[in-house]
């Protein structure tokens, strides 16, 4: 039986654009993360929505809109890719990692930066796997 209530078929990849800052949406990751990470544990789902939470922070605190926030799963079931692009450029010479970076890190076996393009606007995709312990419903994987 899934952790959730929902009702509704996993659905990865899932996806949704931003087209401003929106903390709403930075708070409500949890309930958001249900549908496409159904079948996965509810420590997993948290986990999930902690490294997502900064992920977006971050896209808000520093980079511009439109923001598209991304959950992808692997055929192999056990990595979910959480993942955030912006239409600014990549990281700036002598950047750092922040706090909420250095928790990304800690939580992700394996975490990155590449350019990317949202809705035509070069910018770049910060993204981090997350290991879980019981993999989305199998209905809902991509490769």
């Amino acid at each position: 039986m899934s952790d959730t209530a929902s009702g509704q078929a996993p659905r990865l990849p899932a996806e949704i654009h931003l087209t401003a800052t929106d903390p709403r949406f930075r708070s409500g990751l949890p309930t958001w993360l249900r549908v496409p990470l159904d079948g996965c544990t509810r420590g997993a789902i948290r986990e999930a929505a902690v490294v997502l939470g900064e992920l977006v922070g971050n896209a808000f605190d520093h980079a511009a809109p439109p923001y598209r926030v991304r959950v992808t799963g692997r055929s192999s079931g056990h990595l979910i890719r959480l993942s955030v692009t912006d239409s600014s450029p990549g990281p700036a010479d002598g950047w750092q990692l922040g706090r909420g970076l250095r928790l990304v890190r800690a939580m992700c076996p394996q975490w990155g930066v590449e350019p990317a393009r949202v809705r035509g606007i070069a910018g770049k995709t910060v993204w981090a796997q997350l290991r879980v312990l019981v993999p989305p419903s199998a209905a809902g994987r991509s490769s």
